[in-house]
């Protein structure tokens, strides 16, 4: 949860005074002409259809060491006391408020004599009405009016370490009153519930979205570190035997009634693709169905194993002929269905899947197979090492070149090349960070010149857009901020500059 807060603040945090507050109204956004270098003009842009996030996203870039310029979708220079944070519903992944933060000395200083410097927040509607002046807090997304409103903390990373007297608890948002105290942070079950968690990790109950509780408030036995699955709780408890402690994962109902307990219990492993879990248990590794929290299927301990959905398996195997090791694709009793140097599902990465694909590598040979081990496609890539998925339809590729170099390239569904493995260390495809990833329509391609590295931005055909950015700053919908050279600025998705200066340009005036 930590990280996610920080995602959402990292570029509030970073030494600007963000003035004004309930007491003073919110200054708009000033237009650009007094930051636009000589000869620019302010791009005239069409109305586009964007989300609330997109419409309010800041792209801070950096001009020199701890000196932000900051900008929005049009380019234009956007001043340090109207930016602001949205904070998301945890059900619904909507926007929810908005949350201003400034870092301001705290009248003290520190055992060296140093500045103690603290961090405030200010609470405001999307639409941005006040709800809660500046005050030395900390708000994160709840659900519908609800958000929780936590003490600021220096060891904010060190939830153990908070003291005693530190606040925390969920409330209404617009009222300012509280609705479940001491919650800390809230996972959300389903569609209508939510974990509650307290400032120590501890499972305090479940509430739905009014913030009613539904179960416990306290739970009747203490449980750490609560995770939302399959619309269950797993979470873990913590024992005592001859003075050795000894860590139990239980799965609990939304009642928080015990289903079924092991030693460690693992409902994210990604090479799980269906309705499945892991239990690791006397050096026994079992898959387990949610539906019946039986094994479905004990694995061999000998064996590494990358993918399985029920029906079939991958897994490394050692031939017990010619003793290399080898990705065989296996069917549950056991059956041998394709084998290769390298086998992986055709599909990206993240998806959960049952996968109809498969792409393997074999003898410098690209394939695409089916799920019974037939080969549908092949192409042969000289020294080709590895396949893998990062969007649907389209394959990356390692190869080796003439120097012994790894570069990466790209192949479409029908296994033809569309980038060759020759100029690019690394290919990605961009991704918006925000609440969640979102996949772009943009590739980023990594590669290394005397100067050091550089990164184009690609299309998916493979058109360069924009080539030899030294750093990309932030990205939004067809927007990328970036550094290339000595200039900086914002660029849209044709690779056009809408704003840049000189990195020198912003003076401590600014």
């Amino acid at each position: 949860m930590a990280q996610r807060w920080k995602r959402l603040h990292c570029f509030l945090l970073s030494g600007f005074l963000f003035l004004g507050g309930c007491g003073a109204p919110v200054s708009q956004a000033p237009q650009n002409s007094g930051n636009i270098a000589a000869g620019e003009t302010e791009p005239p842009l069409p109305d586009e259809n964007l989300s609330f996030t997109e419409q309010n996203r800041v792209y801070p870039i950096e001009l020199t060491p701890g000196r932000m310029w900051l900008v929005n979708r049009k380019g234009e220079t956007v001043e340090a006391q109207t930016q602001s944070a949205l904070i998301y519903d945890q059900l619904t992944r909507q926007p929810q408020y908005k949350v201003k933060t400034r870092r301001i000395w705290s009248g003290k200083a520190d055992e060296y004599d140093q500045p103690i410097y603290t961090n405030q927040s200010a609470l405001y509607t999307l639409e941005d009405q006040c709800l809660a002046d500046w005050d030395d807090v900390i708000y994160e997304g709840g659900t519908g009016r609800l958000v929780i409103r936590r003490d600021y903390a220096d060891e904010f990373d060190s939830m153990m370490e908070l003291p005693e007297t530190y606040q925390t608890a969920l409330i209404d948002g617009a009222a300012q009153t509280v609705v479940q105290d001491g919650v800390f942070q809230l996972k959300a079950m389903d569609h209508e519930n939510l974990i509650a968690v307290d400032k120590e990790r501890r499972l305090l109950g479940v509430v739905d979205s009014e913030g009613q509780a539904v179960s416990g408030f306290p739970a009747a036995k203490t449980y750490y570190d609560p995770e939302a699955a399959q619309g269950r709780i797993v979470a873990s408890s913590v024992s005592f035997l001859e003075n050795e402690a000894r860590r139990t994962d239980t799965l609990l109902d939304i009642h928080l009634n015990p289903l079924f307990s092991a030693p460690r219990i693992n409902t994210v492993y990604k090479g799980l693709h269906g309705p499945y879990f892991i239990t690791y248990q006397k050096q026994q590794t079992a898959i387990v169905s949610w539906e019946t929290l039986k094994p479905v299927y004990v694995v061999d301990p000998d064996w590494e194993w990358t993918y399985f959905d029920g029906e079939l398996m991958l897994v490394y195997r050692t031939d017990a002929n010619t003793k290399e090791e080898a990705m065989v694709m296996l069917d549950l009793n056991g059956n041998e269905l394709f084998r290769g140097e390298d086998l992986i599902s055709a599909q990206p990465q993240s998806s959960k899947a049952k996968a109809e694909q498969f792409l393997a590598v074999e003898k410098e040979t690209a394939m695409l197979i089916d799920r019974s081990g037939q080969i549908l496609k092949k192409q042969t890539i000289p020294g080709l090492s590895s396949l893998y998925c990062d969007r649907e339809g389209l394959y990356f590729y390692e190869a080796y070149n003439a120097e012994g170099q790894i570069r990466t390239g790209l192949l479409d569904g029908a296994l033809q090349i569309v980038i060759p493995a020759e100029t690019y260390e690394t290919l990605s495809i961009a991704t918006l960070q925000d609440y969640w990833i979102q996949p772009m329509d943009y590739l980023l391609a990594v590669r290394r010149e005397q100067t050091g590295e550089l990164t184009d931005i690609l299309d998916l055909n493979g058109n360069v857009i924009f080539a030899g950015a030294n750093r990309i700053y932030s990205r939004g919908q067809d927007r990328f901020a970036l550094l290339q050279g000595e200039t900086a600025g914002l660029i849209n998705g044709q690779g056009e500059w809408l704003v840049q200066r000189s990195i020198y340009s912003l003076g401590w005036d600014d």
